[in-house]
């Protein structure tokens, strides 16, 4: 996601963190300038500076500026209101108001509100806080950030914050305030303490940048392979920073989809890569998991077979100690699937050009004439004066009949009579035009409707299979427009290729994104045009709209690249599938390979210049959206577009709630 879209809800959090502190005498000790230095959950770090200003009484004024990863900034004012709490360390929480226009770009929050809100819990003193977690809108957003009360020179942080022994020529970024105000600093200056004496075993080799503000340093680092393990201070000049690097005994990293030959007692990492949590599986030998460190918690959870159960938001390194010898491999495997009650129900699509016994809605006999004797519509005589050839599906190729017989199908007062005028072709080109938008709609948003026998307007009785009623509703909603929410839109047709920077490489990460927040995280069937099952280059524009309901993801590291963080992703969904009869155990099932690009902790790296959607069975999908509510009008048959009330009383159509 683009800086611009989350750098206002950043700042709207940072605000309060800094608003929250207790008030003291005149003049306030809250006034001044801080440093501002966090992490947010679309992956990537912020720094800023705040400066905090009293107003009269208890009100404030903000103003700063903040600085992202990429090296994007943007200045931000605000006002708020600080209550006094007594004590040195306080811990509360906090709630601020953010216009939405600007906030949410790019993510999937609801932006109908006329404020967003941010929430969070903060603990500290006067001189230090740190925010717990904060959130933007339904978690669309989120994030820990700490600051610190500018002085001549601060540390807040060092990224990253932890390193192996033995690790050569590593980049690291020392963040704070003041940090180079008097010129870039020397490479002598700077330390890493063991204890209160520089540690001898980390090195700094040259300082490679620095910011024009003193707000962060690069440097070169290198740390011996016997450094000890353990947290280490950072000291620039005077400045020193507590327990910010900490350093990791060294240890052969396990690859995810790899294997190590594994010795009794040694330790081995692996690095679970994505926030959504999953399942980690570590086969071969008997092991025991630990979190952070080798000296660290030891990972609850495990299943049979050596199978982990890593939380949401537990992503990160682990450590595997090995009880055995032998061939020890890692594998991480994401997977969800909606609830039974929110399983969209499978669907025939009812296409226009004519097929089998039942398979058209317009057919003698079928579900159209059916439903106009219980409505008590007749055939005009002269309903074909008022047939309209210009709108007739094939239009041009359109050959008007001459028997009489067959010049009255042509009838649009009827429900029947409609489709035959306009929802009929016998172009074979056409087949996979259909329902099926319809059937997405009403699959989402209805309960399975079920068979059903009526009464006709003559006192007949009428029996409706299932398949029938089904139709009949998704006939309704076909042409409507929905309220949604779009986690990929407009992904272009074509096969995806292993060559970076096509077009639907960029809907990558939007693909998975979308699956882990509608599926995995709030339990809802997404709609998808999964296109044609074909391979051929002329059918990659036919649309063949599907609910997807189940998706896997199994992660390993992309050969060649010697980094656990650039993974390719082999990823499987299940959705409805378009079948007559449309049996419930029927289902349609795509795979597609994704290159993706993380953070250590767990965060995607939007938009990474490495991310590819390297191969799909078929096509790529063009959409993936979570349909909320159909819209009030847009039934394609006009005359069935009258009869919502009348098609739910009939058939005692059930309406899931709405989420």
């Amino acid at each position: 996601m683009p800086a611009r879209a989350f750098i206002a809800a950043l700042c709207g959090a940072a605000l309060f963190l800094a608003a929250s502190a207790p008030l003291g005498a005149e003049p306030s000790p809250w006034e001044g300038t801080w440093s501002v230095q966090g992490r947010h959950s679309v992956g990537g770090t912020y720094t800023g500076t705040l400066q905090i200003s009293r107003v009269s009484g208890r009100s404030y004024s903000f103003s700063g500026r903040m600085t992202c990863a990429d090296g994007t900034t943007r200045a931000y004012s605000a006002t708020a209101w600080i209550s006094p709490s007594p004590g040195p360390v306080q811990a509360f929480r906090f709630s601020y108001q953010l216009p939405p226009a600007g906030v949410l770009e790019g993510l999937s929050g609801d932006r109908r509100g006329p404020t967003l809100t941010v929430q969070g819990e903060m603990r500290g003193d006067r001189e230090r806080m740190e925010s717990r977690w904060w959130t933007v809108g339904r978690r669309d957003l989120w994030g820990r950030e700490l600051l610190v009360h500018r002085g001549d020179a601060s540390i807040t942080g060092v990224e990253p914050g932890r390193l192996d022994a033995g690790t050569e020529n590593r980049s690291v970024t020392i963040l704070g305030a003041g940090l180079a105000s008097r010129g870039m600093p020397a490479a002598a200056s700077i330390a890493f303490l063991s204890g209160n004496a520089p540690d001898g075993r980390i090195r700094v080799q040259r300082v490679l940048d620095a910011a024009d503000d003193g707000a962060w340093l690069r440097v070169s680092l290198s740390v011996a392979r016997d450094a000890a393990p353990g947290p280490r201070a950072v000291c620039v000049g005077e400045a020193v920073g507590r327990d910010l690097l900490l350093i990791d005994p060294p240890v052969e990293r396990l690859r995810l989809g790899g294997a190590v030959q594994a010795r009794p007692g040694a330790f081995y990492k692996v690095l679970v890569p994505d926030a959504a949590g999953g399942e980690l599986s570590l086969t071969g030998v008997p092991v025991e998991l630990r979190e952070k460190t080798v000296d660290g918690p030891v990972a609850a959870g495990a299943g049979g077979g050596g199978v982990y159960r890593i939380a949401d938001g537990r992503a990160g390194w682990y450590f595997v100690r090995a009880a055995g010898a032998g061939r020890l491999s890692a594998a991480f495997i994401q997977k969800a699937e909606v609830p039974a009650s929110r399983r969209p129900w499978n669907f025939w699509y009812f296409p226009f050009v004519e097929r089998g016994r039942g398979q058209n809605l317009y057919a003698d006999g079928g579900a159209y004439e059916k439903f106009d004797r219980v409505l008590g519509l007749r055939p005009d005589p002269e309903g074909w004066q008022r047939f309209d050839r210009s709108r007739h599906m094939d239009r041009g190729d359109f050959r008007e009949p001459s028997a009489g017989a067959e010049r009255a199908r042509y009838d649009p007062s009827t429900t029947r009579g409609f489709a035959w005028c306009y929802q009929r072709s016998t172009d074979e080109k056409k087949s996979w035009w259909g329902h099926c938008w319809g059937a997405v709609i009403a699959s989402s948003l209805y309960r399975q409707p079920k068979a059903a026998t009526l009464r006709a307007a003559d006192g007949s009785s009428l029996s409706f299979s299932e398949e029938e009623v089904e139709g009949l509703l998704t006939a309704f909603m076909t042409n409507h427009g929905v309220r949604q929410t779009r986690y990929v839109d407009g992904c272009p047709a074509g096969r995806p290729t292993e060559k970076t920077g096509e077009p639907c490489d960029g809907h990558a990460d939007d693909f998975l994104l979308g699956l882990q927040k509608g599926i995995l995280r709030e339990g809802l069937p997404l709609a998808s045009n999964l296109r044609a099952a074909a391979t051929a280059d002329d059918q990659k524009t036919e649309v063949w709209n599907h609910v997807v309901w189940k998706y896997e993801a199994r992660f390993q590291e992309t050969e060649g690249r010697d980094d656990p963080t650039n993974l390719e992703v082999a990823l499987t969904v299940a959705a409805t599938d378009d079948v007559f009869p449309s049996e419930a155990w029927a289902k349609r099932e795509e795979a597609y390979v994704l290159r993706l690009v993380y953070d250590a902790n767990g965060f995607l790296q939007r938009d990474h210049r490495d991310q590819n959607w390297v191969s799909a069975d078929h096509f790529c999908p063009s959409y993936l959206w979570r349909i909320e509510s159909a819209l009030p009008s847009g039934t394609e048959n006009a005359v069935l577009g009258r009869c919502l009330e009348r098609l739910e009383s009939a058939f005692g159509l059930q309406r899931l709630d709405a989420r």
